[in-house]
């Protein structure tokens, strides 16, 4: 569920704001009937087809220890370390945020081979728990595969990748010398 102030951000940036903007408009402006149904229609496809799908309203906010993780990596990493991360971590912006490479992230190319690619690496960072794109649909499939990566998988994926570091939402006990780590995630290095 949305935070309470994630939820009235959204409903004022998608209800409230074209609301006032659509009384305005109708009230101020001298504007014929059919303009002021046209300006009607367009208030009713934002509050209708907007407001429900407004991406803030359904992401969990950055916390203070995935800030903490993002600062430590850009500070404490070589900047062509390459990162085996998490895909929800991944979604909160980890190569903007760290200034680091991830072997995969959440985004993808928007070409063919790319997009191949991507899904490749995709089964590979979720030990195969995802088999065909639709699996992508529900988060907790995605994190259980990721979650069941063990020292092979990761050595397997270094060999193939050259990855530095793995990154993990604890509790995730790895025998791998450890980079990093606080209340929410650990680092490994591989």
């Amino acid at each position: 569920l949305p935070s309470k102030k994630t939820a009235l951000n959204a409903v004022i940036s998608y209800i409230l704001l074209p609301l006032i903007i659509y009384l305005i408009s109708l009230f101020i402006f001298k504007a014929s009937k059919r303009i002021k149904i046209a300006i009607t229609g367009l208030f009713l496809i934002i509050v209708i087809f907007l407001g429900p799908f407004n991406p803030n309203l359904y992401q969990k906010p950055i916390s203070n220890d995935e800030i903490n993780l993002f600062n430590h990596i850009k500070e404490n990493s070589v900047e062509d370390a390459i990162f085996l991360t998490p895909i929800p971590l991944s979604r909160r912006g980890f190569k903007f945020r760290a200034k680091r490479a991830e072997i995969v992230g959440w985004y993808h190319p928007f070409n063919d081979q790319g997009t191949v690619e991507w899904f490749a690496r995709i089964k590979e960072i979720t030990n195969n728990h995802i088999k065909e794109p639709q699996d992508l649909r529900t988060e907790k499939k995605i994190i259980e595969g990721y979650t069941s990566l063990e020292e092979n998988n990761i050595n397997t994926l270094k060999s193939k990748y050259d990855i530095s570091y793995a990154i993990f939402e604890k509790p995730k006990a790895l025998d791998l010398e450890v980079f990093y780590e606080n209340d929410e995630y650990i680092v490994y290095n591989t």
